[in-house]
């Protein structure tokens, strides 16, 4: 089989697990192209952050527009796992470590995301960074199939790649994933048809 004849049969394989297709609009001052969400992607929203003025819409009120939109326009069940949930008493108050989120949650953790993440299960999760915290929040979502949004704030350039390349694997195991980031800090990958990238801008 040629390259061509390749090409075509993924092309097909896409259409065939298409769950939505999403016109443009707009939310406020932000402006959103349109998009299509096939099973096993990931939709990368690239998000000016900064806002224009006063009257400008925050990223997490776009964050909550899409998902808002995409639950009754489309009946789509998409999950989510705000961070920071360390927040919350149960993680802040108590000496509630990684060992009892994945007990809690009955999650594995790889010893290579362990490795990339500095990840031990010792560790307090009132301690956690960004990189970790959202590592946690994937491997929730991940633990049953369907839709899910993050997002990527707060995480550093090489957290960034290990987050990337994580739910990339994941991908082929039919994970859908939404996830938000800053267009000042665009770090996009080209050559992968099973990741799209949507840039969301402000009118002027």
């Amino acid at each position: 089989m040629n390259n061509s004849e390749e090409e075509k049969k993924e092309d097909k394989t896409l259409m065939q697990n298409l769950i939505a297709n999403i016109p443009n609009c707009e939310f406020g001052d932000f402006v959103i192209p349109s998009y299509s969400i096939t099973e096993g992607c990931l939709i990368r929203f690239w998000v000016q952050k900064p806002t224009i003025n006063t009257n400008s819409h925050k990223v997490n009120e776009l964050m909550e527009f899409i998902q808002s939109k995409l639950k009754k326009e489309y009946k789509l069940n998409i999950d989510t796992f705000p961070i920071p949930f360390k927040k919350s008493y149960k993680h802040w108050f108590k000496s509630y470590r990684v060992r009892d989120f994945t007990r809690e949650w009955n999650l594995e953790v790889k010893q290579s995301l362990r490795d990339n993440f500095d990840l031990k299960d010792h560790y307090k999760i009132q301690n956690l960074g960004y990189n970790q915290l959202k590592l946690l929040a994937l491997l929730k979502l991940f633990s049953k199939k369907g839709i899910c949004i993050i997002d990527f704030y707060g995480v550093d350039p090489m957290g960034e790649i290990h987050l990337t390349n994580y739910i990339k694997s994941k991908l082929g195991e039919g994970q859908t994933i939404l996830a938000f980031d800053d267009l000042n800090f665009d770090q996009r990958e080209h050559n992968d048809k099973h990741i799209s990238n949507i840039e969301i801008k402000r009118k002027k």
